[in-house]
């Protein structure tokens, strides 16, 4: 995130932990196109409704969320 300031994307991929993704996500909201996607991945099912308040709370909307052996991953909208 810290080289990608100045750009904007229709897709973003954010495979790390929740952390990270609460600290950054006004960021990632800013460098989302406007209909565009973030998947947001490397999550524990704990963490599910943290991101996704986190996100909405961003202005994203959730589209689907698909869980593996406790693992999750999220897919938003702007």
């Amino acid at each position: 995130l810290d080289i990608a300031t100045a750009e904007t994307f229709d897709i973003i991929l954010a495979n790390i932990n929740r952390h990270i993704l609460l600290k950054h996500m006004p960021q990632l909201y800013s460098q989302l196109n406007s209909g565009g996607h973030i998947l947001m991945s490397g999550l524990l099912k704990e963490d599910e409704q943290i991101i996704v308040d986190a996100a909405t709370a961003a202005g994203l909307r959730m589209l689907n969320a698909n869980v593996l052996n406790n693992w999750i991953a999220v897919l938003f909208i702007k």
